[in-house]
């Protein structure tokens, strides 16, 4: 599995590879699925109901970094 980042690319495959995707994620560690499922729980409610075409980034900050 390969991710890009930053103009290059990194190889997750590897235990090296992903070690160097999750120090480039601002908390330094990858999701909980619960944190993940959470996310999924909101937008399955009522809660987003006045957030119409919204987008909803769980990466920890990665891609605000």
């Amino acid at each position: 599995v390969f991710l890009k980042r930053s103009g290059s690319i990194i190889n997750i495959s590897s235990i090296n590879g992903l070690v160097t995707f999750v120090t480039h994620i601002s908390w330094q560690r990858l999701a909980k699925t619960e944190e993940i499922t959470h996310m999924g729980l909101f937008l399955a409610s009522d809660g987003p109901a006045m957030l119409p075409a919204a987008e909803f980034v769980v990466d920890g900050g990665l891609t605000a970094a």
